[in-house]
């Protein structure tokens, strides 16, 4: 049976928590099958070193949105900016 990544390459996804723990393995993980992300967390910093990392290792896309999804907002915040940041190219 193939990689579940493996199905996801050349798409998008949106990662949140992708800062630490199971959110940087899920990322590394779709990364290796070629799956280009939107990583989200509280820590642009740490999500910054990530897709760097990420897009270096595995030539995919990247890009980092920083939120706190705790915030009543951030969620539809985030959405709108991943999309843009795929899109809006």
């Amino acid at each position: 049976m193939p990689r579940t990544a493996a199905n996801w390459s050349g798409k998008w996804a949106l990662i949140t928590g992708a800062s630490a723990g199971i959110g940087v393995a899920f990322a590394k993980e779709l990364a290796f099958g070629g799956t280009n992300l939107v990583l989200t967390a509280r820590r642009k910093d740490r999500l910054e070193d990530l897709a760097r990392g990420l897009a270096a290792n595995y030539k995919i896309s990247a890009e980092v949105i920083a939120a706190d999804l705790a915030d009543s907002g951030a969620p539809e915040k985030t959405l709108k900016n991943s999309a843009c940041s795929i899109w809006c190219r």
